[in-house]
């Protein structure tokens, strides 16, 4: 533990009292998680690619428990997430912006649909 308050630059780790807050929602999310993804990964996987699986979902692992230790409270912060996504709030005009963007994008790259083109197979001349 003295290691990482090193990492950290943190003069100690928080005590017990910061434990509810952080440590069990985060270890239960975990729970939650790693079993029904193993049960997934050792029944539908082939077993050339378990490894694959695994380390993928590692990487997305390391990635919320970055994003929830750089949160003050980040069981209220997904839970607003959620809430807000269920409730169909209007996105910031920055969101609004990007996704008309892509749609511009995609718009574009379309292809134009007064031509008929018609792949030949192979053998016609």
């Amino acid at each position: 533990m003295s290691s990482l308050s090193l990492i950290l630059a943190t003069p100690h780790l928080p005590g017990p009292c910061c434990q509810h807050q952080d440590f069990i929602p985060t270890y239960t999310a975990e729970l939650a998680v790693w079993p029904l993804f193993q049960a997934f990964n050792f029944t539908r996987i082939p077993v050339e690619h378990q490894l694959l699986a695994v380390n993928g979902a590692t990487l997305i692992d390391a990635c919320f428990l970055s994003w929830a230790r750089s949160q003050e409270d980040w069981v209220a912060t997904a839970i607003g997430a959620i809430q807000s996504w269920q409730d169909g709030r209007k996105q910031s005009p920055a969101a609004e912006m990007a996704a008309a963007a892509a749609a511009a994008v995609v718009v574009a790259a379309a292809p134009n649909s007064g031509s008929q083109h018609v792949p030949r197979q192979l053998g016609q001349a």
